[in-house]
């Protein structure tokens, strides 16, 4: 029996259900499948019920970040007891069993990361962040036989950043969480989500910034924007007054994101850099068209005027957006139709898991 080894997150809770999902898939190919879980923690090991293949659950010895010498060394026992064929490793753990895998397999082991995260490297770097650089470099380089990125945008920055060209593109999945409702456009308002972190850096004081100016342009606008998210109060505080029609409605829990998403007629994402935001995918799998940042690396993926409506996450551009949305020159209908198509075409878990186990091959 093939042997893959997956280090992730052993959750169907947003983005961690891409590595539990493929799990699932591939013991259903036959294949045997050990997943390394850092969250949540398991205190003993168990087999998932999947046939004809297995799932064989474990966690890292303790619920810190894994890291240590004994991290290590548990790992390269459990990798000589299964001896896989493939490891698949994301954000920390891939780095204990990226370099574990290939160097007790004497090469042999077929090894591949992933890229999740855009890289912002100052000019001026920190010891610290020199290390960690390297450290990357290293792992990219010496131990991985390819790279998965979410989306071309990863994929340029990874070459830019590290010069790494061994990759393949697989656009994040999501399981399919959609109840059959839809929203429901309403004749007097238009509703406008944004929800993520709170941060200078995902353009949210941009975007608040231009929703001012067009209430003061449209006093008597039919656009309603609510934001939600993590984030400083702070800085949530400072950036609310750029916008003091806007509402705030702190942090959601992941069980109220879908029934949130659905109480928009647009879902907005300002990005001013992303891999593949997820809320986007979220929305439309929600049947929630979008109003997408030309720098996010789903917009790459969508139609204007399918889907979405596209614009550069500045001042002026997002004010020209809202005021296209605002004379409702588009047919909103047809974007929210298209939304859910697009999900299914591109982003469902079946396309995922059937295109990885063609990398495995």
């Amino acid at each position: 029996m093939r042997t893959v080894l997956i280090a992730h997150n052993y959750s169907t809770d947003s983005f961690a259900a891409m590595s539990h999902e493929l799990a699932h898939y591939l013991a259903r190919q036959g294949f045997r499948v050990i997943f390394v879980s850092h969250r949540p923690y398991f205190k003993e090991p168990f087999h998932a019920n999947v046939s004809p293949g297995e799932v064989i659950v474990y966690s890292w010895p303790t619920q810190n970040r894994p890291g240590s010498m004994a991290d290590f060394y548990w790992f390269a026992k459990l990798f000589n007891k299964y001896k896989p064929q493939n490891v698949i490793g994301h954000f920390v753990g891939a780095n204990i069993v990226i370099p574990v895998a290939k160097i007790l397999s004497l090469g042999r082991c077929k090894t591949i990361g992933h890229y999740h995260t855009i890289h912002f490297f100052e000019k001026s770097k920190s010891l610290f962040q020199r290390i960690k650089e390297l450290r990357k470099r290293v792992l990219y380089h010496v131990f991985c036989d390819t790279i998965v990125c979410p989306s071309a945008v990863a994929q340029r920055d990874l070459k830019q950043n590290f010069n790494y060209t061994k990759t393949h593109v697989l656009l994040n999945p999501l399981p399919d969480r959609f109840k059959g409702s839809s929203s429901v456009k309403s004749q007097d308002t238009i509703i406008l989500v944004y929800l993520g972190r709170m941060l200078r850096s995902k353009g949210v004081e941009v975007l608040l910034k231009a929703f001012g100016n067009h209430i003061r342009k449209f006093p008597q606008s039919k656009l309603r924007l609510t934001l939600a998210g993590p984030g400083q109060k702070e800085e949530i505080e400072s950036m609310l007054t750029l916008a003091p029609t806007a509402i705030y409605d702190g942090v959601k829990d992941y069980s109220e994101i879908d029934s949130y998403l659905r109480t928009a007629d647009f879902v907005i994402l300002p990005s001013l850099a992303d891999t593949l935001p997820l809320v986007g995918v979220e929305a439309l799998m929600n049947k929630v068209p979008l109003l997408i940042s030309t720098l996010a690396g789903i917009s790459e993926y969508l139609e204007e005027d399918r889907e979405c409506l596209k614009f550069y996450p500045d001042v002026d551009s997002i004010q020209n957006l809202l005021e296209r949305v605002e004379l409702e020159s588009f047919d909103w209908h047809r974007l929210q139709s298209n939304s859910r198509l697009t999900y299914k075409d591109l982003f469902s878990m079946e396309s995922y898991c059937a295109k990885f186990l063609g990398l495995l091959s």
